[in-house]
């Protein structure tokens, strides 16, 4: 129900600033010219790219996060100053351990992730963004840590699968070409009633990217 209702809220804050921006400050959007605390002129492309932490966990109720640390490269393109698209790919791993075993064994979990977000800058410095993403499963393992050794038993593919997911993000830019940014991350894709494994996650992850390519700006 925290997971359902912390998604329902961040859909209600970015459709309301889309709002804000179609209807106000003299439909921003159409006259992207005069928007509020903008430079005069803006980059339609730009690549950026950077470190990212995870913190995932499974929908099982018997499991608890473990951090892990992946990486991104994305493109925007802005088709004004205030609303840009967000392509990319993102390397995911997904930690998390369970708590009712003995041995207190740990899944991790590597993906590539393809993200497309509409992303709105009501600001200079601030961006929100809501978008899909692709999950491509690649590899995965079930660690057992004992006293003196640890065993991994690696997980076949038919076990965890391809998914869809749903992302919000809010950033904040400084020194022009940094980013940092935090994610609230969900994606589902339905497992057989009797796996005991799920496919399901939902997380906060935490980057920061660095602008290494930007086209020429535009007025």
């Amino acid at each position: 129900m925290v997971n359902k209702f912390l998604f329902l809220f961040g859909i209600m804050l970015f459709l309301g600033t889309l709002k804000n921006h179609a209807q106000g400050g003299d439909l921003l959007i159409q006259q992207y010219s005069r928007g509020p605390n903008l430079d005069a002129s803006f980059s339609k492309w730009s690549v950026a790219a950077g470190p990212q932490i995870n913190r995932i966990n499974s929908d099982l109720g018997n499991t608890s996060p473990t951090i892990s640390f992946g990486g991104i490269i994305q493109l925007e393109y802005r088709f004004h100053k205030t609303v840009g698209l967000i392509f990319g790919i993102n390397y995911t791993p997904v930690g998390y351990k369970y708590s009712l075993t003995e041995s207190k064994s740990e899944d991790h979990l590597n993906y590539l992730s393809f993200p497309i977000f509409l992303r709105v800058h009501p600001t200079k410095k601030i961006h929100i963004s809501l978008g899909g993403n692709y999950n491509y499963y690649l590899n995965g393992y079930q660690k057992f840590p004992f006293s003196d050794f640890e065993k991994r038993t690696f997980y076949s593919k038919k076990i965890f699968k391809n998914s869809f997911g749903i992302t919000i993000q809010g950033g904040y830019c400084f020194y022009k070409k940094f980013i940092v940014y935090t994610n609230y991350r969900w994606t589902k894709r339905n497992s057989p009633a009797i796996q005991k494994q799920s496919n399901n996650t939902s997380g906060i992850q935490l980057g920061i990217t660095y602008k290494l390519w930007y086209s020429r700006k535009k007025l």
